[in-house]
């Protein structure tokens, strides 16, 4: 059996060489030289067993936990950005960092700041900063989340030193003399996480204010982009089944938004535009070509309402209050999704931030959900992660966000679930942490029923219908829509005679509920004749 070195039946090499003292007797040192042999090849069996037990321990040598583009990217966005100041010296240390030139710069902005100075590539450069390596974070991208680069520089930051105060116990440990309850002890010291702070979060003062501004001071009346149905600065869904014309709609509410009440129409046919505003459409799936085809044939709508008015007037207002983030757009830093696999924010969620506040948007439209998160959509835990990267991106802004998503296959045959709810697809965290949801339900071709599944800040709105005569939204009263079903339903019994009402609504491609109504009113006029179970309809 073989028995590893330094355990408790092969102690270490030191104790097999035996002290044997010469003597001035030849028997004596003849016996010396002999244990010195035996020892010798002890020493060989033991070396080679360390190597037995160890060649599967073979261990890399790996650079420091570091993120170079990390501390590039807070650098940068202090040198852009001054006023980030103040919440780098709460947050960071120059120890923080891995290169001596990063400590040393970080040091030189905040000894600028505390001097009153600005703090740009000129004024660095005059305290010593290297000019080249400034033109380089002149170039390198910037954040508005300091804190979220910060967390991530500071958790590498502890494992380094948490690798340093290892690898310093270990060489200890192989020393006999060393006390192993000091180095243990001293380990521990060395990497134990900053103690957290005492004082409380929200103070006895915060805590009186918030709630006398709640019982004594008038409410502000809500801010809506849409009347009475979209509210401003919450984050919802737009969702349909495929080829219910979501991403259409979302393209024209951001076009009649920049026109204003000049565009001479409604949303949907039912809600009213009264003041221009401005939105981002980022499109994850659809190339500049098919928004263009779009977007030009609304403005070919709005030219035709309104001819007093130049088509170059229209142009000239979407220019100034819609921008458009197509796929190639999009894609311009390899980076599809706006959530990491750990529920973080990506580097994406920051360029949609910092292009809103660019352009000072209040409406940013996302399409399509399952192109922006890597995550689980069916894991609620992932879902709830996904609408807190939305408010995040929500509160940076202060824009509405919303998101077009498709909705589950179980949805659409709910026929209980009449808000609608539970059609939009992946984990009901989704809906219930968003604030506002639409659902595109379809009646058959060119028709759908708009459901107000969720609402905040105001009351729900009473399902509608539309049809869609490319690229128009035209609303349809309860009563027309009941009259071209039942002369539908008439038609095809005239062509099928002896048709049930399920071969009928395959073939009209029309809902179940919709289609038993046609029957129900042309039977009451007398226009068919229900011939008994089992023996379908024919012509009256």
């Amino acid at each position: 059996m073989l028995i590893p070195p330094n355990s408790a039946k092969n102690p270490p090499f030191k104790t097999f060489f035996c002290p044997v003292f010469l003597c001035e007797r030849q028997g004596f040192f003849i016996v010396y030289i002999m244990l010195r042999a035996f020892d010798v090849v002890r020493l060989r069996v033991i070396l080679k067993e360390r190597k037995f037990f160890t060649k599967g321990l073979k261990m890399e040598i790996q650079p420091l936990p570091q993120n170079q583009e990390t501390e590039k990217t807070i650098l940068a966005s202090l040198i852009y950005d001054n006023s980030l100041i103040p919440q780098a010296a709460s947050l960071l240390t120059a120890e923080n960092f891995y290169t001596t030139n990063n400590q040393r710069l970080f040091y030189a902005i905040l000894d600028l700041h505390k001097q009153g100075l600005a703090v740009d590539v000129v004024t660095l450069a005059s305290h010593g900063v290297d000019s080249g390596y400034l033109a380089e974070l002149s170039e390198h991208e910037s954040t508005v989340n300091l804190k979220h680069h910060a967390d991530s520089l500071k958790s590498a930051a502890f494992r380094r030193q948490a690798i340093t105060a290892m690898a310093v116990a270990s060489q200890k440990l192989y020393d006999p003399d060393a006390s192993f309850t000091e180095t243990v002890n001293g380990l521990a010291d060395a990497i134990k996480l900053p103690e957290k702070s005492n004082e409380p979060l929200w103070t006895n003062e915060e805590l009186t204010a918030v709630i006398t501004q709640i019982i004594t001071t008038t409410p502000k009346p809500f801010e809506f982009l849409i009347p009475k149905l979209l509210p401003k600065g919450i984050c919802g869904f737009i969702y349909g089944e495929g080829g219910s014309y979501k991403s259409l709609a979302a393209l024209w509410l951001c076009i009649q938004r920049a026109c204003g009440y000049v565009a001479n129409s409604k949303w949907l046919d039912r809600f009213e535009i009264f003041t221009v505003g401005k939105s981002m459409f980022c499109s994850v799936e659809d190339q500049i070509i098919d928004i263009q085809h779009r977007a030009y044939s609304i403005i070919d709508c709005f030219a035709a309402s309104r001819t007093d008015i130049p088509r170059a007037s229209f142009e000239n207002a979407i220019t100034e209050n819609f921008s458009v983030i197509p796929r190639e757009l999009w894609m311009k830093d390899n980076c599809e999704h706006i959530i990491d696999l750990e529920g973080n924010p990506t580097i994406k969620a920051e360029h949609i931030i910092q292009a809103a506040n660019g352009k000072g948007v209040d409406l940013i439209i996302i399409d399509t959900l399952s192109r922006i998160s890597p995550l689980d959509e069916n894991d609620n835990k992932a879902c709830s992660r996904l609408v807190s990267v939305l408010e995040h991106i929500r509160d940076l802004t202060g824009a509405t966000v919303l998101v077009i998503a498709h909705t589950s296959k179980a949805g659409r045959t709910a026929q209980t679930d009449r808000n609608g709810q539970n059609g939009l697809r992946g984990a009901s965290a989704l809906m219930d942490n968003g604030r506002f949801g639409l659902w595109f339900k379809s009646l058959g071709k060119n028709e759908l029923e708009i459901v107000n599944s969720k609402t905040f800040r105001t009351g729900r709105v009473e399902p509608f219908k539309i049809k869609i005569e490319y690229p128009k939204f035209m609303l349809i009263d309860d009563d027309t829509l009941e009259d071209d079903l039942m002369n539908a339903v008439v038609t095809d019994v005239k062509e099928h005679s002896g048709t049930t009402q399920r071969q009928t609504r395959s073939r009209l491609k029309k809902d179940m509920k919709f289609v038993s109504i046609g029957f129900s009113d042309a039977v009451e006029e007398g226009l068919i004749i229900n011939n008994g179970r089992g023996k379908g309809y024919v012509p009256a």
